[in-house]
């Protein structure tokens, strides 16, 4: 399995997760339920980076964090790397 890198700023994901913490909370049925609604829009970057403020310390169930790494892991190969060229003409 390959994981690609998701290249977000340090600031640019500090005020994400400030503004998702705000707008939906920070227990894990407010988490997986905004991440399930990026990856409806295919917004899967911002899917992945809501699904990582998943963790042991807020989710209690491991099968679950089990389930959910597992999306992170296929939802990072579609998250296209900056400068690669994805699908369509030139």
């Amino acid at each position: 399995m390959v994981l690609a890198t998701l290249a977000v700023h340090p600031l640019q994901l500090d005020e994400f997760q400030r503004e998702m913490s705000s707008a939906y909370g920070t227990n894990s049925e407010d988490i997986i339920s905004q991440a399930r609604s990026w990856e409806q829009g295919a917004e899967y970057r911002r899917a992945v980076e809501t699904y990582l403020k998943l963790s042991v310390q807020n989710c209690g169930d491991h099968a679950l964090l089990v389930k959910v790494w597992m999306k992170v892991s296929l939802h990072s190969t579609q998250v296209p790397s900056r400068g690669v060229f994805v699908g369509g003409a030139e």
